[in-house]
C-alpha cells in the first residue's frame, strides 16, 4: 500500500472521528438542554404553587389586619362610651352631692327654726345614708350599735375571740350517755 492511501485512510478516520465527536457533543448538548428545560419547568411549577400559597397567605393577612382594625375601632368606640359614662356618672354624683348638701343645710335650718324641735339638731347620717332619728327604725335600741346587722348581736359572747370554741368540749346531746 502506498503512502498516500494510508494518509487518505488516516484522514478519513480522523474526519469520521471528528464527525462522530461533533454528533456526540451535539446530542449531549441537547440532552443537557432538555434536562435544563425540565428543571426550569419544575422550578416554575414550584414557584407557581408557592406563589398561590403566598397570595392566599397575603389575603389571610389582609383579612386579619382588617379584622384587627375593626376590633380596634370597636374597642376605641367602647372606650369613648365608657369614658363618657364615667364623666356622666361623675357629674351626677357631684350634682347629687350638692343636692345632699342643700338638703342637709335646709334640714338644719328647719331644725333651728322649729320651736317644737328639742334636743340635738345633729343630722349626721348612719352608714346606710339614713339620718339618725329618721326612718322606721328610729325607735330601735340597736340603731347605733356597730353590730346592728350581726345575727349574733344578742349573744353575750359575741366579742369573745374564742366564741366558736366555747362549746367544743361539750359532748353532743346524742353522745352524753356513751362516754
Amino acid at each position: 500500500m502506498e503512502n498516500s492511501t494510508v494518509i487518505w485512510i488516516v484522514v478519513a478516520v480522523v474526519v469520521v472521528a471528528v464527525v462522530v465527536a461533533v454528533a456526540v457533543a451535539a446530542m449531549a448538548s441537547r440532552g443537557r438542554t432538555r434536562k435544563r428545560r425540565a428543571e426550569a419547568d419544575e422550578l416554575r411549577g414550584q414557584a407557581e404553587q408557592r406563589g398561590s400559597s403566598a397570595r392566599q397567605g397575603e389575603a389571610e393577612a389582609a383579612q386579619a389586619d382588617a379584622s384587627a382594625r375593626k376590633a380596634r375601632a370597636e374597642a376605641d368606640e367602647k372606650a369613648a362610651v365608657a369614658e363618657q359614662r364615667e364623666v356622666t356618672a361623675h357629674d351626677h354624683a357631684e350634682r347629687a352631692g350638692h343636692e345632699r348638701e342643700d338638703v342637709d343645710q335646709r334640714l338644719r335650718r328647719a331644725d333651728e327654726l322649729d320651736p317644737d324641735r328639742t334636743g340635738s339638731t345633729d343630722r349626721t347620717e348612719d352608714r346606710h345614708g339614713r339620718s339618725r332619728g329618721d326612718g322606721p327604725d328610729r325607735d330601735d335600741p340597736h340603731r347605733d350599735d356597730p353590730h346592728r346587722d350581726d345575727p349574733h348581736r344578742d349573744d353575750p359572747h359575741r366579742d369573745d375571740p374564742h366564741r366558736d370554741n366555747l362549746h367544743r368540749d361539750d359532748p353532743h346531746p346524742d353522745d352524753r350517755g356513751r362516754r
